[in-house]
């Protein structure tokens, strides 16, 4: 079984890479089941929030993104941190 935390990036593709050198990335994945860059959105929206949020239990966000609202957080059932990557 796999105890790793489940941490969902929510961002846009690009800006990800931007925010995140490559030995930030592998940090983030030695202690964590993290979101593939290459698997986000070319424009991050409200939806792929709702779909990709609920088992995870920290989101990395920035500005630009979404709000998290009822509608998001009422699905987000593991959550317990989101933190806001300010560059």
């Amino acid at each position: 079984m796999d105890n790793k935390l489940k941490v969902l990036l929510v961002m846009d593709r690009k800006l990800a890479e931007q925010i995140f050198k490559k030995e930030d990335f592998e940090f983030l994945t030695s202690f964590s089941n993290v979101t593939k860059i290459d698997s986000l959105p070319e424009k991050i929206s409200a939806d792929f929030i709702k779909e990709s949020i609920q088992d995870k239990g920290i989101c990395i966000s920035c500005w630009g993104t979404p709000p998290f609202t009822k509608e998001i957080l009422d699905n987000a059932d593991r959550l317990k941190l989101i933190a806001l990557v300010i560059n």
